[in-house]
């Protein structure tokens, strides 16, 4: 299928993979303690989450904290997305062809969190589990859902291991790292995972979160003066500057000849400012960056570093970071079924926005895609 004559890619949709699909997949000696984790009424598991309790302009003296709920935000979508799409594809599919998707990269929502909890045997188990149920809900419709392998930055070579034998499986074309709070993405330990990906053409897919593990910066520190509405502004775009910054910056791209970079979900205004001033400062500060690492500015020209966008952002924005930054790089995506995803509008509105050629609405939402998930296929 295609909608005004485009190809389209979803670089960003989501399942929130609901606490009893975990439990039908994972392994019976897991179950008991993966239960310990549920948290009642919540769709997915959250271990380790973070709440907020202040609403801004209030004291934040203890007796004027308010039981303020996890989520409290009012889903941005125009239609609600249909009821099972987490669980069953058929659902999913509908909705797809609603807004008018031919494909799209699904990410976890839950999973990554157990990056969190002591027992690594148990987030292996999780990460194995969700890879089943991954594997069950793509094959209905091949070529059009696709996903990423889950890998334990706590667990290298099991991860390894298990990336190898889901990359056998068409639906993985990508790897959505699992890091526990405080290690870095640059963290030499991790480059067997890099390296893994780099044979088997799956890209690095970075995606953060306000209030679960792995968590933003700033969310256990105090930094959002306990406030939901401060947190979620600025804890994706934060992430997203400071992960593409660790990874472009200490020279991964150099060691790892064929891997791309996919950065979801943070925006995409900050981007032309952002490599100017990373560069400076390695002008300024070369000590702290390896020898003979290239500006950020070469690694972005190159080709292997990709970005989505988010419609709220708006035309004018968008169009301003293409003409900073080359048509080469930015992807369209909806966030779907998540509460930001403007849903069943997304296509349509970006198909509104004149000031951006159709040669580069054609990239945004397929050719850029496709050149970032070697994978995908089509």
């Amino acid at each position: 299928m295609s909608k005004a004559g485009f190809r389209i890619f979803d670089a960003d949709a989501h399942v929130s993979e609901p606490p009893e699909i975990i439990e039908q997949y994972i392994e019976s000696a897991y179950k008991e303690k993966l239960l310990k984790w549920k948290v009642p009424g919540a769709s997915t598991y959250r271990p380790n989450y973070v709440t907020f309790s202040r609403v801004l302009g209030d004291s934040p003296s203890p007796e004027n904290a308010k039981p303020v709920a996890r989520v409290t935000s009012s889903p941005r979508h125009r239609q609600k997305p249909l009821p099972n799409t987490n669980t069953n594809p058929q659902e999913r599919i509908t909705d797809m062809n609603q807004e008018g998707i031919d494909a799209g990269m699904i990410l976890p929502t839950g999973v990554g969190s157990f990056c969190s909890v002591d027992d690594l045997g148990l987030e292996m188990a999780v990460i194995k589990a969700y890879h089943r149920f991954m594997s069950e809900f793509c094959k209905a419709y091949p070529g059009r859902l696709h996903g990423v392998a889950v890998v334990s930055a706590r667990n290298i070579d099991e991860s390894v291991a298990e990336l190898k034998r889901v990359a056998k499986e068409p639906w993985a074309v990508g790897i959505f790292p699992s890091l526990p709070p405080g290690m870095p993405l640059d963290d030499p330990a991790l480059d067997p995972l890099w390296a893994a990906a780099n044979d088997l053409d799956m890209t690095i897919s970075l995606h953060t979160f306000t209030v679960i593990p792995p968590y933003a910066p700033g969310a256990l520190d105090g930094s959002y003066f306990n406030n939901y509405w401060l947190a979620r502004a600025a804890a994706h775009p934060w992430c997203g500057m400071r992960n593409m910054a660790a990874l472009l910056g200490c020279g991964m791209l150099d060691r790892h000849k064929k891997i791309n970079i996919a950065l979801l979900e943070a925006g995409q205004g900050w981007l032309p400012y952002w490599v100017k001033r990373l560069d400076e400062q390695a002008a300024y500060s070369p000590a702290y960056l390896p020898p003979n690492v290239r500006p950020v500015q070469a690694y972005i020209d190159e080709g292997r570093y990709f970005q989505s966008i988010e419609v709220h952002e708006g035309e004018s924005m968008t169009k301003y970071v293409i003409d900073q930054m080359g048509e080469d790089m930015l992807m369209f995506s909806t966030d779907y079924p998540h509460g930001e995803t403007w849903f069943p509008e997304t296509v349509d509105t970006f198909l509104g926005w004149s000031s951006i050629s159709e040669k580069v609405k054609r990239k945004m939402f397929w050719d850029n895609a496709k050149r970032c998930f070697p994978r995908i296929g089509g």
